[in-house]
């Protein structure tokens, strides 16, 4: 099977990434860490995995939280990039909005389902975890919170 050829960026247009991957799946997380970082009420995420990920311009950031991972984000405009997993070194989640494309992708399931505004209406049939999702390289999806740090990665 063909690799597919994603491309996105930041919101300022300094970080620019391609994602060569098979078979790419997006998820909505609706828990309260997702919700806090996305500021609204849920966040759209690209399941892949690091060496599927290159970052082509730009310098990202990276805000580090003991229980949840690593976020990396564009170091001038602050648009989110991707998350990389603490426990689960062989998947990133890609923020699906940066994507130039994004409405390409229908979410494979719903995770934290549980935490979803309560005012939300999900497309029927929608396949929803109420905390907890198995995500692709078959890891539970952890719970959020923890201490945090933030850095600097230079490219």
């Amino acid at each position: 099977m063909a690799s597919n050829l994603l491309r996105g960026g930041c919101a300022c247009g300094s970080v620019r990434y391609e994602i060569r991957a098979r078979a790419p799946r997006m998820f909505c997380c609706h828990c309260r860490a997702c919700q806090r970082q996305s500021g609204g009420p849920m966040l759209m995420l690209l399941a892949t995995k690091p060496g599927e990920l290159a970052v082509v311009s730009g310098k990202i950031a990276a805000y580090h939280s003991v229980s949840i991972g690593t976020r990396h984000f564009c170091s001038i405009c602050g648009s989110p990039i991707y998350l990389s997993r603490v426990g689960n070194p062989g998947a990133i989640s890609v923020f699906a909005g940066t994507l130039d494309h994004p409405e390409a992708f229908k979410p494979a399931f719903h995770a934290f389902a549980g935490d979803k505004a309560s005012w939300l209406q999900l497309e029927p049939g929608a396949k929803l975890f109420a905390r907890q999702a198995v995500e692709p390289a078959g890891r539970q999806a952890k719970s959020h919170g923890g201490k945090r740090s933030i850095s600097i990665e230079r490219k």
